[in-house]
């Protein structure tokens, strides 16, 4: 009962998307003082229909924008069974 809500988002945009990507990417470290990565990461998550989808982030390569990360996640599509 103390965690929140999973944050699901219906009407979400790609440009939200990118942001909270951008968020993620920035991360913790020397650079960010930004104590909400969990929450982005999160946030994320729950709002593609692609499983673990910050999976893409965290193991992208050098020089994978945000943009190329969310297209991709937006362009998976589960398996019919």
């Amino acid at each position: 009962m103390a965690r929140p809500r999973w944050p699901r988002f219906p009407d979400i945009t790609r440009d939200e998307l990118v942001e909270i990507a951008r968020r993620i990417m920035a991360g913790p470290g020397p650079q960010s003082d930004d104590p909400d990565a969990d929450w982005y990461t999160l946030l994320f998550d729950t709002n593609l229909t692609m499983p673990n989808a910050s999976h893409l982030i965290f193991t992208a390569s050098e020089g994978r924008t945000a943009e190329e990360i969310v297209d991709e996640a937006l362009a998976y599509r589960p398996i019919a069974l």
